[in-house]
């Protein structure tokens, strides 16, 4: 299984892991866009950037998993796995740990680029008068 990116890492803002997700993976944008319509809804709600950081860090690491086959292929497996066998069995609890660490590996994949966009929305909230940000561990 390659492990070549089948696109190239795209922007991490909204409209670039869009642009992407939707080349990748188009069944899933819609539930790309809900997610994100109520990660803005619940950061004007509440003064506070920590749901749309949340929703970056999410999605850029699903489009870093469906544009990596091999990603992809380890978490399909793994699903597959989850949804077939009963919770009892040891290849169960296997494979429920490797979705986490396909997520992990995703993530890691696509921190050193989140982590400036960040930063540039805790600077904008903050000019406006919105409420401090916890910095992230």
């Amino acid at each position: 299984m390659s492990t070549q990116p089948a696109e190239p890492q795209p922007a991490y803002t909204p409209h670039g892991l869009f642009t992407a997700l939707a080349r990748v993976a188009p069944h899933r944008v819609v539930e790309m866009e809900r997610q994100k319509s109520e990660a803005f809804s619940l950061a004007a709600e509440h003064n506070d950037v920590a749901p749309i950081r949340q929703w970056l860090t999410i999605w850029a690491a699903e489009v870093e998993i469906e544009r990596r086959p091999d990603l992809a292929a380890r978490r399909g497996e793994a699903v597959h796995t989850v949804n077939t066998l009963d919770k009892d069995s040891p290849a169960w609890r296997a494979s429920m740990e490797e979705i986490v660490a396909v997520v992990n590996e995703a993530r890691e994949g696509v921190r050193v680029v989140v982590a400036p966009i960040e930063r540039m929305l805790d600077d904008a909230f903050s000019e406006v008068g919105g409420a401090e940000v916890t910095p992230r561990k």
